[in-house]
């Protein structure tokens, strides 16, 4: 890949990078460029299609959205745990959930952190932003959110 220009998108620096085997990818500006003029990436979770990040963030300050764009998310498990790292204009959230099993065979959540801090899982209706309490429809459209309890830090994800 090569770096063919730079663009400048509501305040973000935009690479179009030529991929060698076909058009023009638009990054996020997250690659590395090598000696060669190669551009290599740290997001696996990027489409193949078209280049873009697979998801599209929001911060929020109570029910006000403050931000919005495209992010890039890891994310990962283990034993006992899984973890989620999402790059957001110039910033990293990273959450982390510790499960347990249940006698029912399945798993649950015993807590969750946002940036080291105790953090709360919820969901948003992803055309309202209405916080979302009970069953979710298998259709609709979501925001995936963890936030602090004091509701500094607040950020949702919606998935590609």
């Amino acid at each position: 890949m090569t770096p063919v220009g730079l663009k400048n998108v509501k305040g973000r620096d935009l690479r179009k990078v030529q991929n060698d085997s076909g058009p023009p990818l638009l990054s996020s500006g997250h690659e590395k460029i090598d000696s060669a003029g190669r551009a290599h990436s740290w997001n696996s979770q990027r489409s193949p299609q078209c280049g873009y990040p697979l998801a599209i963030c929001y911060t929020f300050s109570g029910d006000k959205v403050l931000k919005t764009g495209p992010c890039v998310v890891s994310s990962g498990y283990g034993a006992g745990g899984t973890y989620q790292t999402i790059r957001f204009q110039d910033r990293e959230y990273v959450t982390e959930l510790a499960t347990e099993m249940t006698s029912s065979g399945g798993t649950r959540t015993v807590w969750t952190t946002l940036n080291g801090n105790k953090g709360t899982e919820y969901v948003r209706d992803a055309r309202w932003y209405n916080i979302i309490k009970g069953a979710l429809y298998p259709d609709g459209e979501y925001l995936y959110c963890t936030k602090t309890p004091n509701g500094k830090t607040d950020i949702c994800v919606k998935y590609q």
